[in-house]
């Protein structure tokens, strides 16, 4: 049932979700869902539920409304924010070994908010059979799973292959999903090669599935030499269902009135952004055609990387299901991902409808019968080379859908418009202005939770907010003086997360007089900020312990130096208490809703 904790009543969920968690501490996992706000304190580490001590081992922020699908909860639906904690009721030792049994995780340590996003995987809920209710969690033999070190990141970029006969038998061979689908978002865990995310998609001519090294996220586990059961979780299945209503209307083999008229709108940033390229009577004219499904001319598409073994040139993509249909020669499509932030953003691309040459036939009739929903990319020329769907708004193919457009009124005005204007990039949603070497004297109160610096001694009071620049002085200033939590600084806390130190390049040691007046040894190194083109040198002991063990591993410094000694033991200490650091980070309640603003706000 409910519980207390400290102030806050919070659900006990009897959760029917089926997830990897679950199968790995079984009767021992109990979920709490918390309703949060911006005061609300860290979640706690350690807690007792049904008399049983549990320690907190995932997290996930909600900020949709949620109906609450078990027997136990309180009130009405929450329909606030809230963050959904797991508790398993076993010993935090216990707890690391049996995550470092299942992947190394401890790998992973020097960065406690990418290993809660790498435990978070744990709890990615598996879509059900529509016809039974039973999840799509699935356990397999090693065999038939293998990681493919030729595939280079930018021809893969988070996408492996199945083949067909055996995603139909993981969909239930003869189902409609089986036969329709041509591609699985999942996560793949396996203690002998670790634990993957990402998109799968059919491939003629393969016997297992074939995962890369850009869908890894964590490595195998240490010490397991034996062959492990490999657990495979489907998140969701393509074609969409609105896919397949647009199929309904152009494949000649299945066309069938859909009474409904459409509800597909460009809207949003795109709709924005193509309305100040003076596009907007095209725009307005278009709204009317895509109300029908006959002359709907955009979509929503799954990226996918080429399964013809390179067959699609490069430069070029491939609509599965083409709505104009396969044969017909130089036809263009506008792509894109939102959010769009400029004109830069949106790409008219060459789509191949014709066997290319260096294609083997039977590959092409092969991604051919692919129903309508998909977006095939070209594999690019080399290994160093920028991947396609990396210049499409920095995306990748591990579940990104882009947006796709095949109106040729809409390509024709854009197009036309490139040509007269030299596009200049429009301003981004959250930008990060350039430094401008301002330095803070001092800082004053001037009213509730209103702050103001002053520039320079006896120089002029400015709002502290209003002096937003990279790596901001004045959030460095707050840093610095430890202000954070002081009324009219908490904003602080956010900006703090936007900055970073992106760059170490090189470092130095030089004499400083120390408290006491006597020289020492200070180790320097000069580092970069985002958003900034000039570098300064900060004190090594003040960085990232991952940036300095990134620097020290690519210049090949050995820690065992004088200088060094410090760093060799930090890291240590780092990784022998990896759970205790990512557990701090997914009890900050505070830096998980901060996150999600931002990601919101990109």
């Amino acid at each position: 049932g409910a519980i207390r904790s400290k102030n806050d009543i919070v659900v006990v969920r009897s959760c029917e979700d089926e997830f990897m968690l679950r199968h790995l501490f079984d009767g021992s996992l109990h979920i709490l869902e918390i309703p949060v706000s911006s005061k609300s304190p860290n979640l706690e580490k350690t807690l007792e539920i049904n008399g049983c001590s549990c320690v907190l081992v995932a997290s996930k922020y909600i900020s949709t409304n949620d109906t609450p699908q078990g027997k136990h909860y309180v009130g009405n639906k929450l329909s606030c924010a809230h963050v959904k904690s797991f508790y398993v009721s076993v010993s935090i030792s216990d707890v690391k070994q049996k995550l470092n049994s299942f992947a190394n995780f401890a790998e992973l340590g020097l960065n406690p908010g990418k290993l809660a996003s790498r435990i978070e995987l744990l709890v990615s809920p598996a879509l059900k059979d529509v016809r039974t209710g039973s999840p799509y969690l699935i356990e397999s033999e090693l065999s038939k799973f293998r990681v493919d070190k030729n595939i280079e990141d930018n021809q893969s970029e988070g996408c492996g292959f199945i083949p067909k006969h055996m995603l139909a038998d993981f969909l239930g061979a003869g189902s409609a999903i089986a036969k329709e689908s041509f591609a699985i978002q999942v996560r793949v865990y396996s203690a002998n090669l670790g634990i993957f995310k990402g998109l799968l998609v059919i491939k003629d001519g393969i016997n297992e599935i074939v995962l890369t090294n850009a869908m890894r996220k964590v490595g195998k586990a240490l010490r397991c030499r034996t062959p492990k059961p490999v657990y495979l979780v489907i998140k969701s299945t393509y074609p969409s269902k609105n896919n397949q209503k647009v199929e309904r209307v152009y494949n000649p083999n299945m066309q069938s009135l859909i009474k409904k008229e459409s509800q597909e709108r460009l809207q949003g940033t795109l709709l924005m952004i193509l309305k100040g390229c003076g596009m907007s009577d095209v725009l307005d004219a278009y709204a009317e055609r895509a109300r029908s499904w006959k002359t709907l001319a955009h979509a929503h598409l799954i990226g996918l990387c080429d399964s013809t073994d390179g067959g699609i040139p490069e430069g070029c993509v491939f609509l599965t299901g083409c709505p104009w249909g396969f044969g017909r020669s130089n036809r263009k499509i506008m792509l894109t991902r939102i959010p769009v932030t400029s004109p830069d953003d949106i790409h008219v691309l060459p789509v191949v409808t014709l066997k290319p040459t260096n294609m083997q036939e039977s590959k092409w009739k092969f991604i051919c019968q692919f129903g309508f929903g998909g977006i095939m990319f070209g594999t690019p020329s080399g290994k160093d080379a920028e991947s396609l769907p990396q210049c499409v708004n920095n995306s990748d193919l591990d579940g990104d859908k882009f947006c796709a457009i095949w109106d040729e009124d809409i390509i024709s005005h854009f197009e036309n418009w490139k040509l007269k204007c030299k596009v200049a990039p429009m301003p981004i949603l959250l930008a990060v202005p350039e430094s401008n070497g301002i330095k803070i004297h001092k800082h004053r109160c001037v009213q509730k939770n209103v702050v103001e610096v002053q520039i320079e001694e006896g120089g002029p009071w400015v709002n502290a907010r209003s002096l937003s620049t990279p790596r901001n002085e004045v959030v460095q200033y707050a840093i610095d003086k430890e202000l954070q939590e002081e009324p009219g600084w908490s904003w602080v806390k956010y900006d703090q997360e936007v900055v970073e130190i992106i760059e170490i390049s090189q470092h130095r040691c030089r004499s400083i007089k120390g408290k006491n007046g006597a020289l020492k040894e200070l180790l320097e190194v000069e580092v970069r900020y985002a958003g900034d083109t000039e570098t300064e040198w900060k004190d090594a002991t003040t960085i990232d312990i991952d940036l300095m063990i990134n620097y020290t591993n690519e210049k090949k410094i050995k820690l065992t130096g004088r200088d060094w000694k410090w760093l060799g033991r930090e890291l240590k200490d780092e990784q022998n208490k990896w759970f205790e650091n990512v557990q701090d980070c997914m009890a900050n309640v505070q830096h998980m809703s901060q996150h999600v603003s931002l990601v919101k706000k990109l």
